[in-house]
């Protein structure tokens, strides 16, 4: 009762309104004495040495096949400093240790076991044990313990030590022992077997053990909040329980903000004063002096969230299949400090949209009208549903129709937009060229020849106008370059992780009424290339980088031709020159045409970001969900449907904004 009580007044002398919280990442790992990897090691991490601390929290990681572990503490208040320990090879002797935390936030404790890498077909020592209630007699049972697996290897000699040095030899499978007072101890057995093999195993006795222990008992209790007042926490300990024959005299709430309750309450209820996370604990104790404890998390918030969503029909033009519609939820809300972590976008007419999009683009492809709902749920676990209907109305007849082909020359191109179409006793009389890098030929030109200063993709646009009135535009990604060819191989690629690289050759080019028939990738790491004709491949590398792919194309009519590129995969995880969560460290190509490739650092793995582009005014005119995982993130972004100018890439988290410049051409 002494340690109880003088753990009660520490806890009450503490107040748990929380601050910001703190993460820290903890990783390491966990090898033999020869340096071989130690897997499936249990590694226990601790944020704090006192008990009774407010962020007091133990977790277990497992090694992987590397020996490698890591893990993510998050406390509200600032943590300082962890404990990380394992058992070596004994079982019984911990390794620890203590490391103060960084600026970096990123804690490595690596761990040398004693013993060499076991073989995993070896012998193996085991034993259990038994002993009746309230005795220091103990029988211990070894029948469990075997020679080299697979083969005909038996034990041919059994050492048993328990405490105070003593010893039993000979191959005895089941000892008896008595120890000379109650306490805890060790015990161990070594066995040798006909092959020579030799194999020990350890293990905590405690005298207090006993397969009908008395007096038992568990402390437990859940928490829920008013419907009326978030702050008001009916508390229910219901879960409770004493042993055989024994019952719950005395239950002590704490909870967490300096107020407490005595007597043997089982489901008080609680208003707290503030919003907070607090740590709430239920002491209980039983008519034959069982006592136990438990502590939890309460956090204290509005949960309220609202589902809202405009829409806007976009104009209707010439090459428009559907109606289309844009959707904006940027106006739903959530309670403080909590953020909407997932939006389903249910359109009506039978498709769905998952993940975490604020304003996706819908097509409607049938006049009608459809019941449009947005689902959101925050990370609090609030739930809201808002629906709308939406009129499409019947399309009038598209009347015209913008078509453009290219050729590629050298640094020159030769469009021709013969091929765009009107219907009978139309006709066109003006055509508007946009060539994608701010150059503009308006009048009626079928058939322009453009020159380029660079060779890139470019997204070219054509407009054209009927002498009645009907409009229609076409777009599509071109291809220059400084080469003469009928073929044009080119590719792009996105990192998703440190090594993993997602490549895309949907952009290569062929002359007219000419296709692609074989691809052949050269990831130029000594692997075999891949053959076949795989627009976009996925390459997992094994090593950090820097590789030369090659890409080389032959098309139906015997062309040939290769593209070469370098991936460089040798960015790390290392800070940059400050230590923010969050930083963007690279956009290119600057100014941009067609698609922008960004590299977001992130401090911190699994991070929720969204990414946004903004015109100059504020308005958003993309955004997308992404997870940030820890070191460089690769994202590219297609920015060929925005307007020449200036215009502001956002990296939104719970870290803050980030925000870059870049031009648009």
């Amino acid at each position: 009762m002494k340690n109880l009580y003088t753990y009660l007044l520490m806890l009450l002398f503490f107040q748990t309104a929380l601050a910001q919280a703190n993460t820290v990442v903890v990783k390491g790992y966990v090898r033999y004495a020869n340096g071989a990897p130690a897997a499936n090691r249990i590694v226990t991490i601790s944020d704090s040495l006192a008990s009774n601390s407010p962020c007091a929290q133990t977790r277990q990681k497992t090694t992987n096949a590397n020996g490698f572990y890591i893990d993510t503490l998050t406390c509200s208040l600032a943590i300082t400093r962890v404990r990380v320990y394992l058992y070596d090879c004994n079982t019984v002797t911990a390794i620890v240790h203590e490391h103060p935390v960084p600026t970096s936030g990123i804690v490595e404790s690596n761990f040398t076991l004693s013993c060499n890498s076991p073989s995993p077909s070896g012998c193996e020592a085991a034993f259990t044990f038994t002993h009746p209630q309230n005795s220091l007699t103990f029988t211990f049972n070894s029948s469990n313990a075997h020679g080299v697996s697979g083969t005909t290897d038996a034990i041919v000699r059994r050492r048993w030590k328990f405490a105070n040095g003593d010893t039993l030899g000979g191959n005895v499978v089941s000892p008896t022992y008595t120890f000379s007072q109650p306490g805890v101890y060790q015990t161990c057995l070594t066995i040798w077997t006909t092959s020579g093999c030799e194999n020990t195993v350890c293990k905590i006795v405690s005298t207090h053990d006993s397969t009908a222990p008395s007096p038992s008992c568990s402390a437990a209790f859940s928490s829920a909040f008013d419907a009326v007042n978030y702050r008001k926490v009916k508390f229910n300990s219901n879960g409770s329980a004493a042993g055989l024959n024994d019952s719950i005299v005395s239950r002590l709430w704490v909870f967490g903000d300096g107020d407490s309750l005595r007597g043997n309450i089982v489901d008080p209820t609680h208003t707290y004063a503030n919003d907070a996370i607090y740590y709430a604990c239920l002491f209980i104790r039983t008519a034959k002096g069982c006592e136990k404890h438990i502590c939890q998390f309460v956090e204290v918030r509005n949960r309220h969230c609202e589902s809202k969503f405009t829409f806007e029909r976009l104009p209707v033009t010439g090459n428009t299949t559907g109606s289309q519609i844009r959707f904006n939820s940027s106006t739903s809300t959530t309670g403080s400090p909590d953020s909407i972590l997932y939006r389903i976008w249910q359109f009506g007419d039978g498709t769905t949209s998952v993940g975490n999009v604020v304003n996706p683009l819908h097509t409607f492809a049938s006049p009608g009208n459809y019941t449009a709902c947005l689902i959101i749920r925050t990370r609090g676990g609030c739930n809201d549903t808002s629906c709308v209907t939406i009129n499409i109305p019947m399309q009038p007849q598209v009347t015209c129709k913008s078509r453009f082909t290219y050729v590629p020359t050298a640094s020159t191109v030769q469009f021709n937009s013969s091929s765009s179409t009107t219907i009978i006793g139309d006709s066109i009389i003006s055509r508007t060229w946009n060539f994608g890098d701010s150059t503009i030929l308006t009048g009626n030109v079928i058939n322009p020849v453009h020159h380029y200063a660079y060779p890139r993709l470019y997204t070219v646009c054509l407009t054209i106008r009927t002498a009645k009135g009907c409009e229609s535009r076409e777009c599509i990604q071109v291809v220059t370059t400084n080469v003469t060819s009928r073929c044009i191989p080119i590719f792009d690629y996105n990192r998703t992780s440190p090594k993993r690289v997602v490549f895309n050759s949907a952009n290569s080019w062929t002359a007219l009424n000419d296709t692609i028939i074989e691809r052949k990738w050269d990831f130029g790491d000594g692997s075999p290339v891949l053959s076949g004709n795989v627009i976009s491949p996925v390459k997992e590398y094994l090593n950090l980088g820097a590789y030369t792919v090659c890409l080389s194309i032959k098309t139906r009519s015997g062309c040939v031709n290769t593209y070469c590129n370098t991936v460089n995969l040798q960015d790390s995880i290392v800070a940059p020159n400050n230590t923010e969560p969050i930083r963007i460290t690279k956009m290119y190509p600057s100014p941009a045409s067609t698609q922008l490739n960004t590299v977001v650092w992130s401090l911190r793995n699994n991070v929720t970001a969204e990414f946004g582009i903004y015109d100059i005014y504020g308005v958003k005119k993309w955004s997308m969900s992404k997870i940030l995982l820890q070191g460089n993130n690769y994202t590219s972004i297609p920015v060929a449907g925005l307007l020449a100018g200036p215009y502001f890439f956002r990296v939104t988290t719970m870290y803050g904004i980030k925000s870059r410049q870049f031009y648009k051409l």
